[in-house]
């Protein structure tokens, strides 16, 4: 019995948590596709620039909207930091915008479009000029959307805009351009003196140019004396190779001329050799003869 009024109890607890879980499921799932209205940068962080108009855009956007044909919002931001410049739409229609009686920093935006919009659109585009330092927001408030058939879109509004005005950004970015400018200044000195070296070397590469085709056109003239000579080299060379086979046999036949009269010379010595011999035998006999 215990037992039995225990599994009993379990599994009325089962049930009751998934009744929680399902109804807090189905909240979820409608909260996910609750419309809701936008503003954009959550932060914007800009310097302060004197004698300068410096505009920065905020962007209005609605999310999981159905056909919506009419809106209205009010722009509430610190006129002694931002100053209300434009307000633009990428929707065909009608609207504009004008300042609230109540609060001189509120501005009332009210648009209705010929084609309504369904799914995720920026509905308006707000530009705003930076005048003085400091740090504000912009917020949006008092909204109103209306469909096509003329009910009213319930939604939900986020994202108030931060901005951020620094001086000490523009103090900082002045220091650092006055540090580039004395880089610029000395890269323009530094460039003034490149040049004077580039002309410089310009002028004595014309010169050398000059000379380098003097000399080319001089080498070209050597070059075909050159030519010319070799051509006559050549012709010479292959006269002086006539010339020596013709010294070659001449000499030659002047070693057997040689030869021959070597031979004949040795033979005409010998012969005066013998005659004198004779004569002198001749003589000796001749005197030795008894009278």
């Amino acid at each position: 019995m215990r037992y039995g009024r225990s599994v009993s109890i379990l599994i009325f607890i089962t049930l009751v948590f998934s009744s929680i879980s399902f109804v807090l499921s189905v909240n979820a799932s409608e909260n996910s596709e609750l419309t809701s209205l936008s503003i954009e940068p959550r932060i914007t962080k800009v310097p302060f620039l004197e004698n300068t108009s410096l505009v920065i855009l905020i962007n209005v956007s609605v999310c999981n909207v159905q056909n919506l044909a009419k809106w209205s919002y009010s722009v509430r931001f610190d006129t002694s930091i931002l100053e209300f410049f434009d307000d633009r739409t990428l929707h065909s229609g009608s609207g504009g915008w004008g300042y609230s009686h109540d609060y001189p920093g509120k501005i009332r935006i009210y648009r209705e479009v010929i084609e309504p919009i369904s799914g995720s659109a920026t509905l308006s585009i707000h530009s705003f000029k930076v005048i003085g330092i400091g740090s504000t927001q912009i917020f949006i408030e008092d909204t109103y959307l209306e469909d096509a058939s003329g009910s009213v879109i319930s939604h939900t509004v986020s994202n108030n805009v931060t901005v951020e005005v620094y001086a000490e950004l523009y103090n900082q970015l002045l220091a650092e351009y006055a540090s580039l400018n004395s880089s610029y200044s000395t890269l323009l000195s530094d460039y003034a003196q490149l040049q004077e070296d580039y002309d410089s070397l310009n002028s004595s590469y014309n010169n050398l140019q000059v000379d380098y085709n003097s000399l080319s056109s001089r080498f070209d003239g050597l070059k075909s004396d050159y030519d010319s000579l070799r051509v006559r080299y050549d012709g010479l060379n292959s006269s002086y190779n006539s010339l020596n086979t013709a010294y070659t046999e001449l000499k030659s036949k002047q070693e057997a001329t040689m030869t021959e009269l070597n031979n004949i010379r040795n033979l005409t010595y010998i012969f005066v050799t013998t005659t004198i011999v004779f004569i002198a035998t001749t003589v000796y006999f001749a005197k030795r003869k008894p009278k």
